[in-house]
């Protein structure tokens, strides 16, 4: 994928959404790709998907790559603000474990695998 990233040509400064110090952007690129995990081991063709680099202003490579199996019509702008958005939803998620302290035990669960919390039940699978 580097070397990819490294002869792509259209990079594009990209801003994604507001954060507590102004606008996040950043440099991205995107192309169509198709992965070729699994060739050697008589898989068939993988269908194409996007590859999303980052590269962000000061660094001297890009630094973080992302596979997205997303619709070939969508947008460089639209691609990056899914892409950065699930970041916002991993921390959320990330948060919520904490604070409920999902290293959860047995006997730290309520009845029927139910975590019983004081703004929140949430039902644990069995």
């Amino acid at each position: 994928m580097r070397e990819v990233a490294g002869k792509a040509r259209g990079w594009k400064q990209v801003r994604w959404r507001e954060g507590t110090k102004g606008w996040l952007e950043s440099r991205f690129y995107a192309g169509r790709v198709q992965p070729a995990h699994g060739f050697d081991e008589g898989e068939p063709p993988h269908p194409e998907v996007w590859l999303l680099v980052e590269w962000p202003p000061g660094e001297k490579e890009p630094t973080k790559y992302f596979l997205c199996d997303l619709p070939e019509h969508y947008t460089l702008r639209r691609l990056v603000r899914i892409v950065k958005g699930r970041w916002k939803i991993e921390q959320d998620y990330q948060q919520l474990k904490e604070e409920l302290g999902w290293t959860i035990t047995k006997a730290a669960m309520g009845r029927a695998g139910t975590i019983m919390s004081p703004w929140l039940c949430w039902r644990m699978p069995s």
